[in-house]
């Protein structure tokens, strides 16, 4: 087993001609492939299941040894606990396709079903007007805070469409949240534009004669 083997050194790994277990974290092999490369594959057992897994964790040189078992240790960990690293980092491959565009068709389909019309078509005019055409296109897990404030920002003169705006983002990425398509709300803590009072006008003469 890999855990008993002595842990090879960094000379060692350079050195090797064939795949071999490395030793310093359970299950941690270095692939040597026909033409000399070298790669990192971590076998782990899932918490709650004997069947054997493995994945890939990336090549050598550019992922050194002391990295690959830190990192070992770390996918090792995840499986003990019961979650399959591998599936973990797939998910984290689908959040870098899926974009906000895709994402805000999904909430405005789920908006249908649980907001008045009105509502509903005041959201889908807010995101086609001023969102879809700046970052429609980017992956979720990109967007950030601070395009989101350029957004905002470029509304200072519309107090009344940023504080809404603003509304309605919060709760598109608390929605992403709860469905786990993203970890983080990027404007979870961030100030909300301050409501806007109503206008109040003057008469004039003719209409306090009316």
């Amino acid at each position: 087993m890999a855990s008993r083997l002595k842990p090879l050194t960094s000379l060692d790994v350079q050195r090797l001609k064939e795949t071999s277990f490395v030793g310093g974290a359970s299950g941690l092999q270095c692939v040597v492939s026909p033409g000399g490369t070298k790669s990192w594959r971590l076998f782990y057992r899932l918490a709650g299941s004997g069947k054997r897994r493995s994945m890939t964790l990336g090549r050598y040189p550019s992922l050194s040894l002391s990295d690959a078992r830190k990192l070992a240790h770390e996918k090792l960990a995840m499986a003990g606990d019961g979650k399959d690293p591998k599936a973990e980092r797939t998910e984290r491959v689908e959040a870098r396709v899926v974009s906000v565009g895709q994402l805000v068709e999904r909430y405005l389909a789920w908006s249908a079903s649980n907001n008045a019309p009105r509502t509903l078509e005041s959201k889908q005019s807010a995101f086609d007007v001023h969102i879809l055409p700046k970052v429609g296109a980017l992956p979720l897990i990109d967007l950030g805070r601070r395009q989101i404030l350029t957004i905002l920002d470029g509304l200072s003169d519309k107090p009344a469409m940023r504080r809404q705006l603003y509304l309605y983002l919060s709760h598109f990425f608390g929605w992403c949240v709860e469905r786990e398509l993203t970890h983080t709300n990027p404007i979870a803590d961030l100030k909300p534009p301050k409501p806007v009072r109503a206008r109040e006008r003057v008469l004039t003469d003719q209409e306090i004669d009316a």
